[in-house]
């Protein structure tokens, strides 16, 4: 082919065509080519993957739950196929009750922690008019503020504040109270969360050398048939065995 070779317009003495070096388009065509078995390869290596089934990577709300950071609602809890062969779905049943007591404290003390949270806004907006309040009369000015007015709201914060304080201090020592009540159940919901995880690692392991040896059954006779071609054309000293070579290379890649 022209594109891969220049031929010399003068013919020896036996009549024989006197091959050239690769021209520069011949070069471009051929990593084109490389390019493109590559890219299709990484699409069938693809395809390959999904003939083998990827194992179910475990709930989090298991360990979640094991380490008390789970804050959503147990019914959320989607259970892979390994967490229901560990059992972990059974557990997490048998301490279902717990579990909704625990998340109805965890709604209060935010509910106590927000209203604490607002009355530290106001409580900060008072002090603020309460200085400016003295400022005025300091200066002799027309008074905007009532000082009295608003150390009386100020007192009522302050009494409020104490309440939700102590509202703050039961629920939490409640919520460890039932917390207490099951930690058996979730040291053995860790233990079991633990071995989730293991099997789960070596299912993973089992997947990626299967979808592995899919693809060595898939390049390796490819790999072969170029190598073997690209071999026999060069013994031949074939103007066609940088194509080969191409082929090969991509194999390899």
């Amino acid at each position: 082919m022209s594109f891969f070779s220049k031929k010399s317009t003068a013919q020896v003495a036996d009549d024989t065509i006197q091959e050239q070096p690769t021209t520069k388009i011949g070069y471009f065509l051929l990593f084109l080519m490389v390019v493109f078995v590559v890219g299709i390869s990484q699409t069938i290596f693809s395809d390959l993957a999904n003939l083998v089934e990827r194992p179910d990577r475990p709930a989090r709300c298991v360990s979640s739950i094991a380490e008390q950071s789970y804050r959503g609602s147990i019914s959320n809890c989607q259970f892979s196929t390994i967490d229901r062969m560990m059992g972990a779905d059974v557990l997490i049943a048998d301490m279902q009750s717990s579990l909704d007591e625990v998340a109805e404290y965890d709604e209060q003390i935010s509910a106590v922690s927000r209203e604490a949270a607002s009355l530290n806004r106001d409580l900060r907006t008072l002090e603020r008019d309460y200085n400016l309040s003295l400022q005025e009369v300091q200066a002799a000015e027309t008074v905007l503020f009532d000082a009295e007015a608003i150390q009386e709201q100020v007192l009522v914060i302050r009494v409020r504040q104490q309440e939700l304080q102590q509202q703050l201090t039961s629920l939490k020592a409640e919520q460890n109270r039932v917390r207490e009540s099951f930690t058996a159940e979730r040291e053995v919901l860790a233990d079991t969360a633990v071995a989730i995880q293991l099997e789960y690692e070596s299912q993973l392991s089992w997947y990626k050398f299967k979808v592995f040896l899919l693809m060595l059954v898939f390049v390796l006779p490819f790999f072969a048939a170029s190598t073997w071609y690209y071999l026999r054309l060069k013994h031949r000293n074939s103007p066609h065995t940088i194509i080969a070579a191409a082929v090969m290379a991509a194999a390899a890649l």
